[in-house]
């Protein structure tokens, strides 16, 4: 019963739940993939068409992205494969994800295997490098994990490139900020759907007493809080950013940083999410959105950024997640400069 109202809640509350130069010997970014035409990939916008852009604009590369997803296996080799075995890769996993990011066994039996970052991980391992998943607490607020991320840079004997998923980023960004000092450890910064300015659906959710009763009953019961999901609040996060501007422009000069935003024209939710569409629908307020997040509030302003069409917030990280997309975004953040 409980799993049952962790995945409503997980859908209510969005489950909402990073460019220096290139290293030696490295290819620039532009150079990646030149030799194959562009085309549309999975998940591919062309840039023209966006309809959104930062307040204070990174580069847009979607059309980089675009060309590399369609050779990534062809990049990650050779050079690419040995640049980025300099670096350990951090996983950041998003809201509610604790339940996702490790097998559940009972008396000796797995009876529920791990789903979230699993391509990301098998890949990793493929390709020989290291990693580690941060053991953040889902369901608790980004000023808590920030001390469990920072804790994994300062631990890290190899410079770390940071992809964290959806909430994930929120605490990715919240470590940054506390501890200045670590910064210098983070090679690059990937953040895929974090809702760095809220999410309408968690407003939805706070705003209707039995839904927050709810949501306080799940989190306490998952070792958390009502706070983080009153962190991913759209005004809560405005007034995060506002405060911290400075913080996140210095941040953001010092480590290369991508942000992936999605859309889905009709979003597509679990089976057991689907009597909450309508909801969904009213809280998002005819937004652009991966289901969860609005595309706009996936891009923190001043980095760079790829915008994708018709990946929800779900399908880049749990089960077959697109193993071309990983790929690329490895490939980019280790050959990306500013």
């Amino acid at each position: 019963m409980k799993n049952i109202i962790a995945m409503a809640v997980l859908v209510l509350a969005a489950n909402a739940v990073c460019a220096a130069a290139p290293a030696p010997g490295q290819p620039a970014l532009e150079q990646l993939g030149q030799a194959t035409p562009a085309v549309s990939a999975p998940g591919a916008l062309p840039a023209a068409s966006g309809p959104v852009k930062p307040v204070k604009a990174g580069r847009d590369l979607t059309a980089d992205y675009q060309r590399i997803y369609k050779a990534s296996d062809r990049l990650m080799a050779g050079n690419e494969k040995t640049e980025l075995r300099k670096y350990k890769v951090l996983l950041v996993a998003g809201f509610l994800s604790n339940n996702a990011t490790a097998p559940a066994s009972f008396l000796g039996f797995e009876i529920r295997k791990a789903t979230y970052f699993q391509t990301q991980i098998k890949i990793l391992e493929a390709l020989g490098v290291d990693y580690a998943l941060a053991p953040i607490e889902s369901e608790q607020t980004p000023e808590y994990n920030a001390g469990i991320v920072g804790h994994e840079i300062a631990i890290s004997k190899k410079p770390v490139i940071i992809l964290c998923h959806s909430k994930g980023g929120l605490d990715t960004l919240a470590a940054l900020i506390k501890y200045r000092g670590l910064r210098s450890k983070v090679r690059g910064v990937v953040t895929i759907q974090t809702p760095y300015f809220g999410s309408p659906v968690a407003d939805y959710v706070l705003g209707h007493r039995a839904l927050t009763q709810i949501s306080s009953l799940v989190l306490e019961a998952n070792s958390g809080t009502i706070a983080s999901l009153r962190s991913l609040e759209t005004g809560v996060r405005q007034n995060y950013y506002d405060s911290n501007k400075a913080a996140i422009e210095e941040i953001e000069a010092e480590i290369p940083m991508i942000s992936f935003a999605s859309w889905e024209e009709s979003p597509r939710y679990p089976a057991a999410a689907e009597p909450f569409r309508e909801a969904i629908s009213k809280a998002m307020g005819g937004l652009k959105s991966d289901g969860y997040v609005p595309l706009a509030s996936a891009v923190l302003p001043g980095t760079d950024y790829i915008l994708a069409k018709e990946l929800g917030h779900l399908e880049t990280v749990i089960g077959n997640s697109l193993p071309a997309f990983t790929n690329t975004l490895l490939l980019m953040i280790t050959a990306g400069g500013r």
